[in-house]
């Protein structure tokens, strides 16, 4: 039996230093209590435990129009995520818990443009991000029972980039294509629990979770204007991702790793002059792509976890009043 309680004041002000020039500074103030009541029969009696945290976080920035195509931005932020609670599989009163707050600074660069009238649009950004506390599931053999359970990690910076560049070389066509870059790496003296081969392994130096390094993204939509009749709008798209870790401990074990997979979706929907109705008939994972969204191992050369969505289609109705 969980409890949750959250609540927040924050404000945020931009202040123009100059024609051109924008400075933003805000600030937010979290406050969360948390509770948990555990009972695991024929392993412990009622445990209960309880956490309060407060938080101060914030970001300031600054932006330059350089002319009336371009914009340019950087950004410091802070973040933070409350702790929490084990509450599946809890065999002995250590396995609840509380797993510390995870925090985050981060600190962004980039630009937004547009050329020929907004055709064309170019955007781009640099970032780094540092953690502290990451929090993940990992494997644990406490009890000689092998469960995954949330824990903090230790630390972990990312490194990244990305950008998009969109085209209309006619009204009826737009066209879309994405890509980002990754190096992520985890910080810390933990040492993780793994069955296959059993032992322990240092997480220290290996990507986080669910981290590829490269991932792409693209759309193609064209337009069929239909007069009074509305607008008839086809649309295909579709990402990729190299290969990435489902775990902390994914570097080491080829079950706790995904190989990079692709999957493309397309519809078909009809809006109606006003925009206030549209109907779509869509496919997604049109290639029927078989992926896995989570794996972890549970014992030695044993492991658990969910396929992705195969095939799917279906219709979607829409109104907007």
């Amino acid at each position: 039996d969980q409890k949750s309680k959250s609540w927040a004041v924050f404000s945020r002000a931009d202040y123009p230093l100059s024609e051109d020039i924008t400075a933003t500074a805000g600030a937010r103030y979290t406050y969360d209590s948390k509770s948990i009541d555990v009972v695991s029969p024929g392993f412990m009696s009622k445990e209960s435990r309880s956490i309060r945290k407060d938080s101060i976080t914030g970001t300031v920035g600054v932006s330059w129009r350089t002319n009336e195509k371009t914009l340019l931005y950087s950004s410091f932020s802070t973040g933070y995520k409350a702790g929490g609670f084990n509450a599946t599989f809890v065999f002995d009163p250590d396995s609840i818990g509380p797993v510390a707050p995870e925090t985050i600074s981060s600190f962004e660069v980039g630009v937004k443009s547009g050329y020929y009238g907004g055709r064309v649009l170019l955007n781009g950004a640099a970032f780094a991000y540092e953690y502290k506390n990451v929090q993940s599931i990992a494997l644990d053999t406490n009890s000689n029972i092998n469960i995954t359970k949330l824990v903090s990690l230790g630390d972990a910076s990312i490194i990244g980039l990305d950008g998009d560049i969109s085209l209309r070389p006619i009204e009826e066509i737009r066209l879309m294509v994405g890509i980002g870059v990754l190096k992520t790496e985890i910080s810390s003296t933990n040492v993780q629990s793994t069955p296959f081969p059993p032992g322990f392994v240092s997480v220290n130096g290996n990507p986080l979770p669910m981290a590829p390094e490269i991932s792409l993204n693209w759309l193609a939509e064209y337009n069929l204007g239909l007069g009074g009749g509305g607008d008839l709008i086809f649309q295909v798209d579709g990402d990729w991702r190299s290969q990435f870790s489902f775990s902390a401990t994914g570097a080491d074990e080829a079950n706790e790793r995904s190989d990079g997979y692709g999957l493309l979706n397309a519809s078909l929907k009809w809006k109606d002059p006003n925009g206030h109705y549209v109907i779509e008939g869509f496919i997604d994972n049109v290639l029927d792509e078989i992926y896995l969204s989570f794996n972890s191992n549970v014992f030695a050369d044993n492991a658990a976890g969910a396929w992705g969505k195969p095939r799917t289609w279906g219709i979607r109705v829409q109104a907007d009043f």
